[in-house]
């Protein structure tokens, strides 16, 4: 990303917003007058990754919103959102960069994570609301990212489910619990009807990790380590615990599988109590409801760190060609709090990769173009 001139940069800081905002509407437009129709389609077509729309055919869409809307609990409202949020509202709440986020002139920004705008319009709901009564949200909605993924299987653009849960209450991790089987629930269900449809969800794994625990294990590392950690928390290949001498599985299927004394002998600290009611209250209980899915605590996950508070999951699974793709993440988050100026605002939210599973886990929706 090429950088403005320090002195142009303090001048620009001088215009007020709306001066600012004028301004760069009157460049764009001297820029349009003197554009031609040929170079609008060439622009088009060079960027079509960007600008195109997608291969989804819609009355796929139409048809997987409507399995996923029949999979929510009556008492989840179906919302659909505006395409633009204020600006600010990814970079604000979840500390993301804001290069990763395309902001408009007009003091806001496309939609880039539709949790961040779930929890907008709950913690809106939230402070209209005289009681406790939980606020639940789900949206479809496609969302626009800036950055640049190395990773062939990631588009800027893209179809997603996603779910967002509120509450005001002082016992956290019961609310938790109890939203991460609900969230998961969700997306277990819809993956088991489409299974019955013409996708094909096959070895659907969730995965339930804690933040905490990760920050542990950080502690005891070099500033090189977290750095590297930090580079490469999206690189699937990289194994953080193995990088560090920490040999150990990182899925977990049972609390005696834990490796308390070794983690100890580390000098890591293990909160056992805690993970032991993440298994009893979370994983035992979806065990019992889906008998064909794994469930695991997995300790070596990477990703979240800023942006999940504690405990967070992934559901993975395989498509026809036993490729594995995650396909959903979720978990505890601050923003309402922060929004809301109140640590007593609980909130969970979470995001299933509908178009990633409608290229990758069916046999063929995509148009011919």
């Amino acid at each position: 990303m090429q950088k403005i001139d320090g002195i142009v940069l303090k001048e620009l800081k001088k215009l007020s917003p709306f001066s600012f905002s004028s301004t760069l509407m009157q460049y764009y437009k001297d820029i349009v007058s003197n554009t031609s129709a040929a170079e609008l389609l060439k622009n088009y077509e060079t960027k079509l990754n960007f600008f195109g729309g997608t291969t989804v055919l819609l009355n796929q869409t139409l048809k997987d919103i409507n399995v996923f809307s029949k999979c929510l609990y009556t008492y989840y409202d179906l919302i659909e959102l505006s395409p633009v949020m204020p600006l600010g509202t990814n970079s604000i709440i979840t500390k993301i960069s804001q290069n990763t986020v395309s902001s408009t002139i007009r003091s806001g920004e496309v939609i880039a994570d539709p949790t961040t705008a779930l929890t907008l319009e709950g913690a809106l709901r939230r402070k209209k609301t005289k009681d406790n009564k939980e606020i639940n949200l789900a949206t479809v909605c496609r969302v626009l990212r800036i950055q640049k993924f190395d990773n062939p299987n990631y588009y800027p653009h893209f179809n997603s489910f996603a779910l967002a849960s509120f509450v005001y209450s002082s016992l956290e991790k019961k609310f938790t619990y109890k939203k991460f089987i609900e969230h998961i629930s969700i997306y277990l269900d819809y993956m088991l009807a489409q299974n019955k449809n013409n996708f094909l969800f096959a070895d659907i794994e969730v995965r339930v990790s804690s933040i905490r625990l990760l920050n542990d294990i950080l502690a005891t590392l070099s500033i090189e380590s977290v750095d590297k950690l930090r580079r490469n928390s999206l690189n699937d290949e990289y194994d953080f615990l193995n990088d560090n001498e920490l040999a150990v599985n990182p899925l977990i299927s049972s609390i005696e599988e834990l490796p308390t004394d070794f983690f100890k002998s580390k000098g890591i600290y293990v909160n056992v109590t805690g993970i032991k009611l993440v298994f009893d209250n979370v994983l035992e209980a979806l065990r019992t409801k889906y008998k064909t899915v794994k469930f695991t605590l997995d300790i070596g996950r990477k990703a979240g760190l800023g942006y999940y508070k504690d405990l967070c999951f992934h559901i993975l699974a395989r498509n026809r060609n036993g490729e594995c793709f995650t396909l959903a993440d979720g978990g505890e988050v601050s923003w309402a709090a922060s929004l809301l100026s109140d640590n007593k605002e609980r909130a969970i939210v979470s995001g299933f990769g509908l178009e990633m599973s409608q290229l990758h886990f069916t046999s063929d929706v995509t148009a011919q173009i």
